[in-house]
């Protein structure tokens, strides 16, 4: 959601006392906790920001993030729309059109679910004890994958025979408990076409697992490496060789400050390692981000197999080999 530089502003420096500093970013005192120090950082250009002041008795839990969420938590309110309309009231902003644009998009992608859901019916696995002939082949498919037990419940089927995704295996996606994304896979050792997703939905915009994602996390290629770990140790995987602006916006919202990256063992998986490592240090918002890499060992090609053969559901840093030195930025943004 892209907010105007001159709306940002003009909103700091009518609601704070506010100082600017030679990297060009805003410090004020936080609204949220007792700060006489001027702990609170905005970025003049994207207003994203950071609260340093993150201890003693605060107001919320939030302690960074984008400009409307800052301006959501400010004025205790509910959503996006309500802070626009603050903002467009107050400080004459004119709805963007990359926001009328957002929101079409959020409600073309909702309908996308809903249809998914009654046109498609797929089917939650459950504990596995209500399934029909294909559903306890589709549960027995990822029972033979040995991931976490905890996934399996949410984890389903379909069995429809109008459904593009008929005879499938679902793995939908969670962000703050909400049912946003999904991807599905054949459970036929020969198929043609292993995973089939929601064409009008980008799978570069969303992140396997980031509701369990914390301050350290591991990212992998595919959702059946990621749910072969911990969820002790959340971790998130790729969909595809590259990763997305959106995924990396969301990983970084999260503060991420250790990452695990698990290149597969394939030629795609160790060309586009150091791309994509490059690209994180690249948009990190944020200081002392520390990357590491893990081999997997041979035979094994990803981290679902090295799980069905050894058991092996975590990932110790000394395991690892250290990408570079301590990254650290000039600028907080």
């Amino acid at each position: 959601m892209k907010i105007p530089q001159s709306l940002i502003q003009n909103f700091i420096t009518a609601e704070f006392n506010a100082k600017k500093n030679s990297s060009g970013e805003y410090h004020f005192n936080s609204p949220f906790v007792d700060d006489k120090k001027k702990r609170l950082y905005m970025s003049a250009t994207d207003g994203r920001w950071i609260d340093f002041k993150a201890s003693g008795n605060r107001t919320t839990d939030i302690t960074h993030g984008n400009f409307i969420t800052f301006v959501k938590e400010y004025l205790g309110l509910n959503s996006n729309n309500e802070a626009i309309k603050y903002l467009v009231a107050n400080y004459d902003l004119k709805p963007p059109k990359e926001i009328e644009k957002e929101e079409k998009q959020n409600s073309d992608n909702k309908k996308i679910l809903i249809d998914f859901i009654k046109k498609d019916k797929p089917v939650l696995f459950g504990d596995g004890s209500k399934l029909g002939l294909f559903g306890k082949q589709a549960y027995k498919y990822v029972l033979d994958r040995k991931l976490e037990e905890e996934y399996y419940p949410t984890l389903g089927y379909v069995f429809n025979p109008f459904s593009v995704y008929n005879q499938r295996v679902v793995i939908p996606f969670f962000e703050d408990g909400k049912f946003v994304y999904f991807i599905t896979r054949s459970i036929e050792k020969e198929a043609m076409l292993r995973y089939l997703t929601p064409s009008k939905l980008d799978s570069k915009e969303y992140v396997f697992n980031i509701d369990k994602i914390n301050e350290e996390t591991i990212i992998c290629e595919g959702t059946m490496d990621a749910m072969s770990i911990t969820t002790d140790q959340a971790a998130s995987c790729l969909l595809s060789a590259d990763i997305g602006n959106k995924q990396l916006e969301k990983l970084f919202d999260k503060q991420v400050k250790k990452i695990i990256y698990v290149p597969d063992t394939d030629t795609t998986g160790k060309l586009k390692m150091d791309k994509n490592i490059s690209k994180i240090i690249e948009y990190c918002p944020y200081s002392g981000l520390e990357i590491y890499v893990y081999d997997i060992p041979k035979p094994f090609k990803d981290l679902n197999e090295l799980k069905m053969a050894t058991g092996k559901n975590y990932i110790l840093y000394k395991e690892c080999e250290k990408y570079g030195e301590n990254l650290f930025h000039k600028s907080i943004f």
